[in-house]
């Protein structure tokens, strides 16, 4: 059996910074692990330019800190308030899709 190994699909680490969107770690990959953060750390997803359907995923790695995950600027997750985050627990996962330029739905598990 062959496996795809397609590398904007595999997941990169990526340390969360900062505590606003604005300072947040850029995430630059479409798929991406988190840990080793301090609590109150976030990060915020780039701004998708697709004209197909286009997702990502977020896993929290760490064991006891919940990381904020920030849309881009001017966007919204779920029809939540433009620029809110949404609360990523420790040890949980988020899949992100992108809708248009100001909508994402995002799932958690």
């Amino acid at each position: 059996m062959a496996v795809l190994d397609v590398p904007e699909h595999r997941a990169t680490a990526l340390s969360p910074a900062g505590t606003t969107q604005s300072d947040a770690a850029l995430v630059t990959t479409k798929h991406a692990i988190v840990a080793s953060f301090t609590a109150g750390a976030g990060i915020v997803l780039q701004q998708q330019q697709c004209a197909i359907f286009e997702w990502g995923t977020i896993f929290n790695g760490d064991s006891a800190d919940a990381v904020l995950i920030y849309p881009w600027s001017g966007a919204a997750f779920n029809g939540q308030a433009t620029n809110d985050p949404l609360t990523l627990p420790a040890g949980k996962g988020a899949m992100w899709v992108y809708l248009n330029t100001t909508t994402l739905g995002v799932i958690f598990s």
